[in-house]
């Protein structure tokens, strides 16, 4: 086994430990039952590792910690985020919003086009040159920012459309994503289809240091996506518990209503086209803060980069298996299926390249590395969804029941 391999294995015992750990966190009763898991399973990751540092080279295990916090953590948590806002939508109000690309690149480039310090140029030979504005605005500038314009462009889709039933709200929100995507492919403002590069992480140059000499840095730049994930765990964080709350809430429970009978919550007074564009409009506003931290964290977004089977279709599938209608079921989804998507990166390591064989008179040869690499991706995630839709329906954690602070006094 080469050291690719051992690497490739140890960063996928870290990712399984941590939804591992994850689901038995969110599934405990009591805070020792959470904090005894928790105990474990960051014990599990200090023996993985550590264990693990004999057969890396130069003892290299923080590049594999830096490894696993980029994946798990950071990327993990921004759909973590995303699936907070669509279990709003979908699990508690039944909005259907296939459009999440769509308002993930509008946070993505609202932030960007304000936070970006300084100008570059971009355009084709046989083309003028193009000028992205540089405004140099702080990152919670960019952030709050990117979390307005993505508000202003749900509510102008739910206004549009929330009275009409079903599939109308679908059609509009998968509509303006393509809007936007094309949109951002042919306007100079957004780099067209390059882009937009050199976007500044939030307090990149305070914090890190440009070398031993600076006396200003005091983070080794390879750490400090550490800083980035914790604040995105704080983000995660607080929504989580917000959502919670808003869920147990009497909006909450209206919005309960109005997904299961619009006519019934309707005679009881309620009216659902104002607290189902609430919902939607809350909703994306956490989709368009989470295209601002990938942005910041990327540092350059092209309109590729939105496409909807990443953005659209995981965070659907993830909300699926996690439960619906459960934010601990959303958030433990997200992991998961993040996790399973990313071990799948190493499956060319330990697949063969070629499969050449003879089936009766004909001579099947398979190009896995070059062909077949992205649909086994696919394949592996969809079997998954069909396994948790025949065995579990409604999700690993199910719809969580009791919506009341009440109910628990």
């Amino acid at each position: 086994m080469t050291i690719l391999q051992i690497r490739d294995l140890i960063s996928s015992g870290g990712m399984l430990t941590i939804v591992i750990g994850l689901f038995l966190f969110l599934r405990a009763e009591t805070s020792r039952g959470r904090g005894l898991v928790a105990l474990i399973s960051f014990a599990a990751l200090g023996l993985l590792y550590g264990g693990a540092a004999p057969f890396i080279p130069d003892h290299d295990v923080a590049s594999l910690l830096t490894y696993l916090v980029r994946t798990m953590l950071v990327l993990g948590g921004l759909y973590g985020l995303a699936l907070l806002g669509l279990n709003l939508q979908w699990g508690y109000t039944g909005l259907f919003n296939i459009g999440i690309h769509g308002f993930v690149a509008l946070g993505a480039y609202t932030s960007a086009l304000l936070v970006k310090a300084s100008d570059i140029t971009l355009g084709a030979e046989h083309l003028a040159e193009t000028p992205i504005p540089a405004l140099g605005l702080p990152f919670i500038v960019g952030l709050m920012g990117a979390i307005l314009v993505a508000g202003l462009f749900a509510l102008i889709t739910g206004i549009s459309t929330l009275k009409l039933r079903e599939d109308y709200l679908a059609i509009a929100t998968i509509g303006l994503a393509e809007i936007i995507r094309v949109s951002a492919q042919n306007l100079p403002i957004t780099g067209k289809t390059r882009g937009i590069a050199d976007i500044p992480s939030p307090l990149f140059d305070w914090l890190v240091k440009s070398s031993d000499q600076d006396p200003t840095g005091f983070v080794d730049p390879n750490f400090y996506i550490w800083f980035y994930a914790g604040m995105i765990v704080v983000a995660l964080i607080v929504v989580y518990f917000a959502f919670q709350r808003i869920a147990r809430s009497p909006w909450g429970r209206v919005l309960k209503a109005i997904r299961e009978d619009e006519d019934a919550a309707n005679a009881l007074g309620k009216n659902p086209f104002r607290f189902k564009l609430q919902s939607l409009v809350l909703g994306a506003m956490i989709m368009g803060a989470v295209g601002s931290f990938w942005a910041h964290s990327a540092r350059s977004i092209t309109p590729d980069a939105f496409d909807a089977v990443q953005w659209t279709f995981l965070p659907w599938v993830m909300l699926i298996i996690g439960g619906s209608g459960n934010h601990k079921g959303a958030l433990f989804g997200a992991f998961l299926i993040w996790a399973l998507y990313s071990i799948t990166n190493f499956q060319n390591d330990f697949l063969p390249p070629r499969v050449q064989f003879d089936l009766f008179s004909w001579k099947i040869d398979l190009d896995i590395a070059g062909r077949l690499f992205g649909p086994l991706r696919v394949i592996i995630i969809a079997v998954a969804l069909e396994l948790i839709l025949i065995y579990r329906p409604r999700g690993l954690l199910g719809e969580e029941k009791q919506v009341s602070t009440l109910l628990k006094r």
